[in-house]
């Protein structure tokens, strides 16, 4: 049985697209963390909510400042 295509477009209920917000952000971070384990390779997540806050992941001991640093060279 072959799924069809998914429309992606925005959640008009509010506490639904907060939750699928939530569930999304921690699958995103699960699968950063996945990637910095699996290749050695240092990663970092910088996302924003509909409502502004910040929400991060690193995997550098020494945070972002060593990515940035390795961005700007």
């Amino acid at each position: 049985m072959v799924r069809g295509k998914t429309v992606i477009e925005k959640i008009e209920n509010t506490t639904s697209r907060q939750v699928t917000f939530s569930k999304r952000k921690g699958g995103l971070f699960k699968k950063a963390k996945e990637l910095g384990v699996l290749c050695d390779a240092q990663v970092g997540v910088l996302l924003f909510s509909n409502t502004g806050r910040l929400y991060d992941y690193s995997n550098s001991n020494s945070g972002y400042a060593a990515l940035i640093s390795n961005l700007c060279y």
